[in-house]
This record gives structure tokens, sequence and C-alpha cells, in this order.
């Protein structure tokens, strides 16, 4: 079958939003490793789940768009559809996850403290809860069987 120069650039077209796509798989794992610790095993870790994505899903594009013919113009839109993602939204993204990690772990410690002094309370007044369940137990209990 001939490929019209029609389906040349709607795979084109397809190449950037593949582009942008992956871009969004990376941004997704990128979060991972900053919300997790920032060490080599989660790095290497994360890098190889994106790259297998990655792969797979040009593969699958090419098979779907070009017959499986890898052409050099899918490549580079996708390549420039990533980086151009990753030079403009990837700014602001990174700045982003530090303003929200930052404010989920003052929050995190806010809600520690919290539960440290509920539960030193707690436990400084565990009898006289529990003598006042004991009280109302029998209070309870005992009017019944009077009865």
């Amino acid at each position: 079958m001939e490929t019209t120069i029609q389906m040349e650039y709607n795979c084109l077209l397809w190449s950037f939003v593949l582009g942008g796509f992956l871009y969004g798989v990376y941004e997704i794992f990128r979060f991972l490793r900053r919300v997790l610790s920032n060490t080599f095993l989660v790095n290497f870790i994360c890098d190889s789940l994106f790259m297998i994505t990655a792969a797979f899903a040009f593969f699958t594009f090419t098979l779907g768009y070009s017959d499986g013919i890898l052409r050099w113009y899918t490549v580079f839109a996708a390549v420039v559809a990533f980086i151009g993602c990753r030079a403009t939204i990837g700014i602001f993204t990174g700045k982003f996850y530090d303003i929200l990690l930052t404010f989920l772990k003052q929050t995190m410690l806010v809600l520690k403290n919290f539960f440290k002094n509920f539960l030193k309370t707690l436990l400084k007044n565990t009898g006289k809860m529990l003598y006042n369940i004991t009280k109302i137990y029998r209070k309870i209990f005992l009017l019944k069987r009077k009865r």
C-alpha cells in the first residue's frame, strides 16, 4: 500500500502527541522519584519503567501508523515534543512539586504533633476514663438485675 502525503502528515501530528504523552508519563515517574527517596535504586526502577513504557508506546505507534516501518520524522517529532514539554512545563511542575511536598511535610508534622499530644493526654487520663466506664457499666447492668 502506498503512503500518501496526508498519511505522513497525520503520522507526524500523532508523533507530536505521542511525545507529549510520553512527557506526561515521565512526569508521573518524576513525581514518584520526588516522593520516594531520591536514591539510586528508586531512580533506576523509575527510569527503567519509563524506558520500557516509552519503547512499548513507540513500538505500538509505529505498528499502527506506519505499518511497522520506523520513520525518522516520527522519532524526531516525538523527541522534539518531549523536549519542548520538558523545557516549558517541566520548569513549572518542578516548582509545583517542591511547594506541594513542602506543604505535605509541614502538614504531616502538624498532624504528628497533634496525635502525639492527644495520645499523651489520653494515656494520662486512662484511669479516670476506665473508672467512669466501669461506673456506668455497673449502673446499667446492676439496675437491670434488680428489676
